[in-house]
């Protein structure tokens, strides 16, 4: 009988999520109420505030429903690595519904703290892959040992963010092979390394 519950449960809450997500990409953050959730999954008010304390707490688990950040990939070659990890962000940045919900969270996350705090975790788990990539490529002495593996990633992954949610551009395997090639040269090069300590006193 446990087992029953728990599906009818586990099948409720995947109902008020996916509502969620549905609901964000029609009508915006900013329409995205209980009220609306409940209506649209058919899941009581009350059930849902069983599950989540408040709205923001349903949009912050809707969002990790959405497209799983990419795995990381390791086939020998750094630069095709990169490159994949840089293609699986690009489409899932030019594909619904992140394409909808990326500008969305990115424009509610300057009003509200909560949103605030879910679009820089979203950036944190897109950013992690590509990270980890490069950190296994300075242990296998394949980058510079002192690389700055953040600045790194910024370079990478900031001119998707720039093109897509700011010139509102597609982002082609053309100009993507172009941002890859550009600042793993300069990986490689060691300009992009980290900065030295302040010294004492300065």
């Amino acid at each position: 009988m446990s087992g029953e519950v728990d599906a009818r449960v586990q099948r409720s809450m995947s109902a008020v999520l996916a509502a969620c997500v549905d609901l964000m990409v029609e009508r915006g953050l900013h329409a995205v109420t209980v009220d609306s959730i409940a209506a649209r999954s058919g899941v009581a008010k009350s059930t849902i505030y069983r599950h989540w304390s408040t709205r923001d707490d349903v949009i912050a688990d809707a969002w990790r429903t959405i497209g799983r950040p990419e795995q990381p990939v390791e086939s020998g070659d750094l630069d095709s690595d990169v490159r994949a990890l840089l293609g699986s962000l690009a489409e899932r940045l030019d594909t619904p519904p992140l394409s909808v919900l990326v500008p969305e969270l990115m424009a509610a996350s300057e009003r509200d703290p909560a949103l605030a705090s879910l679009f820089e975790q979203v950036l944190r788990d897109r950013r992690r892959p590509i990270g980890e990539r490069l950190r296994q490529a300075v242990d296998d002495s394949e980058m510079p040992a002192d690389l700055d593996v953040d600045l790194a990633v910024s370079l990478l992954v900031g001119p998707l963010l720039h093109r897509r949610l700011l010139q509102r551009e597609h982002l082609d395997e053309r100009w993507l092979d172009q941002v890859a090639r550009t600042v793993l040269a300069a990986c490689r090069s060691g300009t992009v390394d980290s900065p030295e300590p302040s010294a004492p006193g300065g």
